[in-house]
């Protein structure tokens, strides 16, 4: 067992040791220790070797207000040097009960055997310092949940060994019209369309947003419908294939 707490100039507090040693792991100065064995002035790192030590314990603290921490305990008390480390070379299965969570705020570096993996189910976010980067060399195959998406702040160089062949889709017949506004060109399988505001408009003709004043055009790649807006009085061409 141990006591852990701030004593005041010549304050007092008691305890009941069960034990053969009694440690001063920590005090301002020197402290006053009563047992039915005896009395004792200890400073930290002063230990007490008993094996009826069992019984009422006083403690005075003789010095300034501080900390005062004392273990009690079988046997006899070997504190660790300051600095020292441990070296775990093997540790069994540890199980976590449910809700459990491990902590590291540091690791030292790690080295994997080959053939070794390391699976990492989730990871906290993650925040670089400026000029930082992270290489990733592979990444497994990697799913997405509905409505999630990845979004890309600049360009990115993609390498790759496969070879895509493109061919140019072609068509064996075209149409054309010319409608007064409003008016919206029908959804039709195409390869793409213009569409013009004839020279002979007094105003510009609308895709949306988008404008066109007299003699302008646009091409698209798009098979569905085309809405153009604007003055009743213009019109409308298109060409598609």
């Amino acid at each position: 067992m141990s006591i852990k707490q701030t004593l005041h100039p010549r304050q007092r507090v008691q305890f009941q040791a069960v034990g053969e040693f009694l440690y001063v792991a920590n005090c301002p100065s020197e402290i006053l220790i009563e047992t039915h064995r005896g009395n004792y002035r200890l400073s930290r790192g002063a230990q007490i070797l008993d094996e009826k030590l069992g019984g009422l314990v006083t403690v005075e603290n003789l010095g300034e207000s501080g900390e005062v921490e004392i273990i009690v305990g079988m046997g006899r008390y070997v504190p660790p040097a300051d600095g020292q480390e441990v070296i775990v070379g093997q540790m069994p299965p540890v199980a976590l009960a449910p809700n459990q969570t491990v902590e590291v705020n540091k690791l030292p570096m790690i080295q994997l055997a080959d053939g070794q993996q390391v699976v990492i189910a989730s990871m906290p976010a993650v925040s670089f310092a400026d000029g930082q980067q992270f290489n990733v060399a592979t990444l497994p195959q990697v799913e997405f949940a509905p409505g999630q998406k990845v979004g890309m702040a600049g360009d990115v160089m993609v390498r790759t060994k496969q070879t895509f062949t493109v061919r140019q889709r072609t068509s064996s017949s075209y149409a054309t019209g010319k409608h007064a506004l409003p008016y919206t060109i029908p959804a039709k399988k195409r390869g793409r369309i213009t569409v013009k505001a004839p020279k002979a408009n007094t105003g510009a003709i609308y895709l949306g947003d988008f404008e066109l004043d007299a003699g302008e055009s646009i091409e698209l790649f798009v098979e569905g419908a085309v809405a153009v807006t604007g003055a009743a009085t213009d019109h409308v061409q298109f060409l598609e294939y």
